[in-house]
């Protein structure tokens, strides 16, 4: 009896000194901490759970910060009704983001997933067309892509499934400058919205909401249609990202 009692104590404890650490984490930070797959548990549709996924990019180009990273850490675990937000953020490394990206959407199963990356000075771009194409860029590790092709034998472009017209609304109502780019470049932002788009069709997910969306570096100057300046800090950052997932939401709740 005293050994069970002691047993039970040290788990309090170690419970304890753990909810502590991490809400010390959270306090430091001023966010919650990136889920990876390993820290938590797929949680079955029957539940009533289901994910949104959300990804943003490391700092790369002699950038200290990634806008769309700044633009989605946040979401990490927020709810949207019955959706949860997995935010993780991807390496600008050829090949390594979108194995990254794979494991990620088998293993939570989302309904939705959204890319977001870093784009130059200019309004929030709704991105339309994935190409299976990349361009001799360097990545984070000074390496170039294997190949100038992401897939053998696939499909030259891709489109979205986003609701970008209802995304585009409600962005430009709130007075956030946006338009419609059927350009995503060739680098990690459009590997990575190629990856997608081509697993959702590869495998047979047809109802999965995906695509990519550029934003802004951190704090950029961009003036709107009326003649206006939005300034890019974080906390604009934030609720760009914000609406986009509610519209999509909103759409699956249907």
């Amino acid at each position: 009896m005293r050994r069970n009692k002691i047993k039970t104590l040290t788990i309090l404890v170690f419970l304890s000194v753990t909810v502590v650490l991490v809400l010390a984490a959270i306090s430091s930070s001023g966010h919650a901490p990136v889920i990876q797959p390993s820290q938590i548990p797929v949680i079955q549709p029957s539940q009533g759970l289901k994910f949104i996924l959300v990804t943003g990019f490391e700092p790369f180009g002699g950038y200290i910060t990634n806008a769309s990273w700044e633009a989605v850490q946040h979401l990490n675990v927020k709810y949207f009704d019955n959706m949860v937000v997995v935010a993780v953020q991807l390496p600008v490394v050829w090949g390594k983001a979108n194995e990254k990206l794979i494991e990620l959407i088998k293993y939570y199963e989302p309904i939705s997933v959204i890319g977001f990356g870093q784009a130059g000075n200019g309004p929030v771009r709704l991105e339309t067309t994935a190409q299976n194409a990349r361009g001799n860029i360097p990545d984070n590790e000074g390496m170039m892509p294997r190949t100038l092709q992401i897939y053998q034998d696939a499909p030259i472009s891709l489109e979205t499934s986003l609701p970008l017209d209802r995304i585009k609304d409600r962005l430009y109502a709130v007075g956030i400058p946006v338009t419609v780019s059927h350009d995503a470049g060739r680098y990690l932002c459009n590997d990575i919205f190629y990856t997608m788009m081509y697993y959702r069709d590869s495998a047979n997910t047809n109802d999965l909401l995906g695509g990519f969306i550029h934003v802004p570096p951190l704090n950029a100057k961009v003036s709107t249609e009326e003649g206006n300046t939005i300034i890019f800090d974080q906390r604009q950052l934030q609720k760009t990202a914000e609406i986009v997932i509610q519209t999509i939401a909103d759409m699956l709740n249907e």
